[in-house]
């Protein structure tokens, strides 16, 4: 696992980062010279916004299309569903959605699949722990409520900083 730390640098330049990462993780993947691999982006929204486009957006978009069939899997995070475009959140073959607010479950409509209104409407009062599983059909046949078990590994490793100190 490899965790960039992009604290200390602009929001053009962790925008430029991650799109020049996707690429390059993409290109080495093509060539087969790394193996299966799974790109992780949080904040997601910072680089696939609803309005307008980011340096990395195009090149994410790609990897979502693309990515399954050269053996990268693409970990999109946020907290605002709202603030990334929707043909992107669209695109994803399997979503976790976890307790959000009201304004954040109308931004997803499309994306619940076979969901029960009744359980939609719970989503804002979810437990921790508890998030709904959806999908498309070729990935997830019928969308289903999820606990997911507590971390039992130890927290541990240095993260790369990409500024020099």
């Amino acid at each position: 696992i490899v965790n960039i730390d992009c604290r200390k640098i602009s929001h053009w330049e962790i925008q430029a980062i991650a799109g020049a990462v996707a690429r390059e993780l993409m290109t080495l993947r093509q060539q087969k010279r790394i193996p299966p691999l799974v790109f992780s982006i949080d904040e997601a929204h910072m680089f696939i916004p609803s309005f307008g486009d980011s340096p990395a957006s195009p090149v994410i978009r790609e990897l979502i299309r693309m990515g399954r069939h050269i053996g990268i899997g693409l970990i999109l995070i946020t907290q605002n569903p709202m603030d990334i475009d929707k043909r992107t959140i669209k695109l994803t073959n399997t979503r976790f959605i976890f307790a959000i607010e009201q304004d954040q479950l109308d931004h997803l409509k499309g994306v619940f699949s076979d969901t029960p209104r009744e359980i939609i409407a719970g989503l804002p009062k979810l437990e921790t722990g508890t998030c709904l599983l959806t999908g498309s059909r070729e990935s997830i046949r019928h969308s289903i409520i999820l606990k997911v078990r507590k971390r039992e590994t130890t927290h541990g490793g240095e993260t790369p900083s990409m500024v020099s100190k």
